[in-house]
């Protein structure tokens, strides 16, 4: 535990104020933070990532895939009866993240928005297009543009 929280922190700090991350470094991030969130909910929760090696170097806000980890995490139940599956992918030069949705009856924490509004602010910095966030009747897709 000690060791995954001390690889976040350090990531933050080393790299709050650049505007760019290497997908690759934002996903290496992310497996630090998804080890603790494994360590929590075991089997319940699964990720799959299908990003090829090739596309690592392309680039994406600093932390924008993890709140978009962190989001699904927040908004679903997670159990050995409901299973969270993430799906994280490359699509048409967008990273997909894609969740089963099994919205919480009650969320404990209300959402703000802040999570979805940080990503958004992120890249109107860089001057890229917009994220995507979409809500069907099955899944939550969030879809980041890469450069």
């Amino acid at each position: 535990f000690t060791l995954q929280f001390s690889k976040l922190y350090l990531y933050v700090l080393e790299l709050k104020d650049n505007l760019l991350v290497s997908l690759e470094d934002e996903w290496s991030f992310c497996e630090a933070y998804l080890a603790l969130q494994q360590m929590r909910f075991g089997k319940s929760l699964q990720v799959d990532y299908q990003v090829s090696k090739d596309r690592s170097k392309l680039s994406l806000p600093p932390l924008a895939l993890q709140i978009a980890l962190e989001n699904a995490l927040k908004h679903n139940q997670i159990s050995t009866q409901t299973p969270l599956y993430i799906r994280v992918f490359e699509e048409a030069r967008k990273l997909v993240v894609q969740n089963n949705l099994q919205k919480k009856a009650v969320n404990v924490v209300k959402s703000t928005q802040v999570g979805i509004q940080n990503i958004k602010e992120r890249y109107r910095l860089i001057g890229k297009e917009e994220p995507e966030f979409i809500e069907d009747t099955n899944n939550y897709i969030v879809k980041l543009p890469l450069s």
